[in-house]
């Protein structure tokens, strides 16, 4: 069974950010990692890959014209084949085949930003996707910056409560939109010491079938060293569920 993780991280210009995503490969045995949130300059992109993934490991960014890359991801070429199909700023999205069989999928990696202009930019973006692969299987993983409901929101502040709603509006579209239906979904939080406020994040996943069967080779996966934030949704809209590493 092969195995692919996301990570939602910042700080990864630390030394020690980077062998915790390390770390994590090697002890889950991962294939494929998605690493979002990196806020990597260019001339730090290289010397943070070669501490963040195996050497054996080919890799691939989302840089294009703004200050940073935000996604990165990492796979194992003994297992899969990887070939870019867009890049945004807020999105990579690359078609994966599996080198000992003829399945494949899409695989759309996510950082979202905060505004709601940006964001309306990615559900484009995403909507894009969807219409030039309609019949595709399709994963998608990373942080949207967003809820499904606004009633999943943890907590936080009421004048805030219009954008969540927008938000949520457009997910809800957007699952509409692709057909996909929720499976799975966990909450985690963290405390902001300072101000003992709770804080929430989404981290999705979403997967789309084309075929009953094209993806059960595969195991999702996360592991949450030290205290950091996730929220992670997994959604698909065929009837058979593939193995979660839960």
């Amino acid at each position: 069974m092969v195995k692919i993780g996301a990570w939602n991280i910042r700080g990864l210009n630390d030394p020690l950010k980077q062998k915790e995503v390390r770390s994590i490969i090697f002890s889950n045995k991962f294939s494929l990692m998605g690493v979002v949130e990196t806020k990597l300059r260019l001339p730090n992109i290289q010397a943070t890959v070669t501490n963040c993934f195996p050497k054996d490991w080919l890799w691939m960014d989302n840089f294009t014209n703004g200050p940073v890359a935000r996604i990165l991801l990492g796979w194992d070429t003994d297992v899969f084949s990887v070939h870019l199909e867009f890049k945004y700023e807020q999105i990579l999205v690359v078609k994966v085949e599996l080198c000992q069989s003829n399945k494949s999928f899409l695989l759309s990696v996510v950082y979202g930003h905060n505004g709601i202009i940006d964001l309306r930019a990615l559900w484009q973006d995403l909507r894009a996707v969807h219409q030039s692969h309609p019949n595709s299987a399709w994963l998608q993983m990373g942080d949207f910056n967003t809820v499904r409901l606004s009633s999943e929101r943890l907590v936080g502040p009421i004048k805030g409560e219009g954008q969540v709603t927008i938000r949520a509006n457009w997910i809800k579209s957007f699952l509409i939109l692709t057909g996909l239906i929720l499976f799975h979904m966990l909450k985690l939080c963290f405390y902001l010491q300072a101000s003992l406020t709770i804080v929430s994040y989404l981290l999705l996943w979403f997967l789309h079938l084309e075929e009953e069967s094209h993806l059960n080779f595969l195991t999702f996966g996360y592991n949450i060293p030290g205290f950091n934030k996730f929220w992670f949704l997994l959604g698909m809209r065929e009837w058979r569920v593939p193995q979660c590493m839960f």
